[in-house]
């Protein structure tokens, strides 16, 4: 790390080097509790879902690819927060959502063609035919004629108004992440990026409790929603202004 003042100094922690370093450790120590109790319902979640795909179908298979994928990038997201790697965590946040609606649209909307695409061999060939696959809005687009996927249509809607083009912007290094880079990744931005994922992981518990079969499973991962809501989107708008100070 250069001398402080030189280019490379180091400003990706959770906030920028004018804090107090009381108000930094308590920074910390929220992000850090937040994270454990993240990681808790991800071994909850783990637990539950511990069971074989209803059956050996591509359909159900490449679903189950998708939505697993979305949950390796969620931890990504949590490893990325607590290592002080902020300004990388929502470029995962966005992986992590497209992950997660390739998970559903192959369950409800992809043709038998698109899913074998999804499910050959990775060379030049299939490489090349997967670029034809829709994009994360035709995705959306499609599921919103699904009825019984209307829930997750809303919730994954819902988070893309919301979020899409400042998630675009650090995928593609643009005004967001420059900005952070240059003046600090606030706290509470962490916080809620966290929060994000793990909301998003609970969809994708949904889905994966959906692929299982298995009765009454979606109502005992819903259940989860009380226990662990102080990690959760919702709690995290609701208490943010009196949790970071």
């Amino acid at each position: 790390m250069a001398p402080d003042g030189g280019v490379f100094t180091d400003r990706r922690n959770v906030r920028t080097l004018e804090e107090t370093s009381q108000t930094k450790g308590r920074a910390a120590m929220e992000i850090e509790r937040l994270v454990n109790r993240s990681e808790l319902l991800m071994q909850n979640l783990s637990e539950l879902l511990a069971h074989p795909l209803y059956d050996d179908s591509t359909r159900l298979g490449v679903s189950a690819q998708a939505t697993c994928l979305s949950l390796e990038h969620a931890a990504a997201v949590r490893v990325l927060v607590c290592s002080g790697m902020t300004l990388s965590a929502p470029a995962m946040l966005r992986c992590q959502f497209e992950a997660l609606a390739r998970g559903i649209w192959s369950l409800y909307c992809a043709s038998e063609a698109q899913l074998e695409s999804l499910n050959k061999p990775l060379d030049n060939e299939s490489a090349d035919a997967s670029r034809s696959l829709p994009a994360v809005g035709a995705m959306l687009d499609q599921l919103g004629k699904v009825p019984v996927a209307n829930e997750a249509v809303r919730c994954l809607s819902e988070f893309k108004l919301h979020s899409w083009k400042a998630l675009n912007s650090y995928v593609h290094s643009g005004l967001h992440p420059l900005r952070r880079q240059a003046d600090g990744y606030p706290s509470e931005l962490a916080i809620a990026t966290v929060r994000q994922s793990n909301g998003l992981a609970m969809l994708a518990a949904m889905q994966i409790a959906i692929l299982t079969g298995v009765p009454g499973l979606q109502k005992t991962v819903v259940a989860l929603n009380c226990r662990f809501g102080s990690c959760l989107p919702i709690v995290a708008e609701e208490t943010m202004s009196t949790r970071i100070s």
